[in-house]
């Protein structure tokens, strides 16, 4: 077994420090069509309604499975098919934010809103091939350290687009400031030009020029992908253990920021506390998953992250009854963000794991949706939930609703013992 020094090492390995700079762009486009652009619309007099009907715009990131075969079934004739589309798409989101930067929200908000929807679409595409090209380009034992350091560039890159943004619009207004950020994503190109193509994407290169027409091409990219996965022995009991396991993390979650000021916190304070802190013991869990990963495996991690992410929950029932403590929250916000990061380290390692790198695009993109749809929809009842229960019995269940995706995870664990 690797000695601890050794899994803290592996972030100084060459792989992993290019999942940093590869993460930076793919940050950067998020807030430029939610956060930092609503505050251009608000400043160009757009109506509240109006803004909100913005938000539309990133539907490309919940359906990108959709489109994701495209992204393994055809090659691209420069850089190798993972490489070829990382920079096929940083260009078209560039090209995108150029699109927004000559558009004026007040005269033409459809242009805008065109320009933002495209710049989803093409971010959400670059989603799919950086994922893709992680999952294949990183061993097994490397993709916790590999995610949780993709993270930690993804921030970066988001801090450029939000705090960044509105700092230079201050100066130099929204037209510029989306023409430089534009820059910024070109300029990232240069990380994909120095980083190697997976030996995964080359074989498949290799074999897709053997395919016949569009029925073969469609079986090939759009059916089999699914129908390989879902006939491997305990497919469904996968797909419920995705469904399930980051299920005790986002049923508290809804209902986090509802208690903080329940509590009396100010929002100065969530913001400082819960937000900027809060995301340091994330990015710190995140590499700790990573090492954790890196040690045991993905099997074990996962059972280190599951028990430690649902019993932190217990923490709140503490913060409750201590009131608007600061100190206490922050005790209490590290203890959950620490687990939340280490057990997302050890589940990006396990879906990656999963996938068939025949066509990694395409199972990792509905993997990973699978699971958004598990964290979105099955903890809406949660509100319901902390009224009937108060705030105790609400903390309490949400840390039992973690004990079923251990379940599944024991059962998975005697059955697939030795694959992952």
């Amino acid at each position: 077994m690797k000695s601890w020094l050794q899994s803290l090492e592996i972030y100084l390995r060459r792989p992993i420090l290019a999942q940093f700079m590869l993460g930076i762009p793919s940050g950067l486009p998020l807030a430029l069509t939610a956060g930092t652009l609503t505050v251009w619309l608000a400043e160009s007099g757009i109506s509240k309604s109006a803004i909100g009907i913005f938000a539309a715009v990133a539907v490309p990131y919940s359906l990108k499975f959709l489109w994701a075969p495209l992204l393994d079934g055809i090659d691209l004739p420069f850089l190798g098919k993972r490489r070829g589309w990382m920079i096929a798409t940083q260009i078209m989101m560039a090209a995108a934010m150029v699109l927004m930067a000559l558009s004026n929200p007040e005269e033409a908000p459809y242009l805008t809103g065109l320009a933002a929807l495209l710049l989803s679409f093409s971010s959400a595409s670059h989603d799919i091939a950086k994922d893709a090209y992680r999952v294949e380009i990183l061993p097994t034992e490397m993709q916790g350290a590999g995610a949780a350091v993709f993270v930690l560039g993804y921030r970066v890159g988001n801090l450029f687009s939000t705090a960044g943004a509105l700092y230079l619009a201050t100066f130099f207004g929204w037209q510029m400031t989306y023409l430089l950020m534009a820059a910024i994503m070109l300029a990232f190109c240069i990380t994909v030009l120095a980083v190697r193509e997976p030996e995964a994407s080359k074989r498949q290169e290799a074999e897709h020029h053997k395919t016949g027409g569009a029925g073969e091409w469609i079986r090939d990219f759009v059916i089999t992908p699914f129908v390989e996965f879902l006939q491997r022995p305990q497919a469904i009991t996968i797909l419920l253990f995705i469904l399930l396991y980051r299920m005790a993390d986002a049923f508290l979650g809804v209902m986090a920021n509802p208690f903080y000021i329940e509590l009396g916190f100010s929002k100065i304070e969530i913001a400082e506390v819960v937000k900027i802190y809060g995301l340091l013991a994330t990015i710190l869990g995140s590499i700790i998953g990573g090492a954790v990963v890196f040690r045991l495996g993905v099997m074990r991690a996962l059972w280190v992250g599951g028990i430690a992410a649902s019993i932190s929950n217990l923490m709140f029932v503490w913060q409750a009854h201590i009131g608007a403590e600061p100190y206490g929250l922050a005790l209490t916000i590290s203890l959950d963000n620490i687990s939340g990061g280490l057990a997302t380290a050890a589940f990006v390692a396990y879906m990656s794991k999963l996938c068939n790198l025949r066509f990694t695009a395409t199972q990792y993109a509905l993997l990973s949706s699978f699971a958004a749809f598990g964290r979105t929809w099955l903890s809406t009842p949660s509100g319901w939930a902390a009224e009937q229960l108060g705030w105790d019995g609400f903390f309490i269940l949400s840390t039992a609703i973690g004990i079923p995706a251990l379940l599944v995870l024991w059962r998975l664990s005697r059955t697939m013992r030795g694959q992952v």
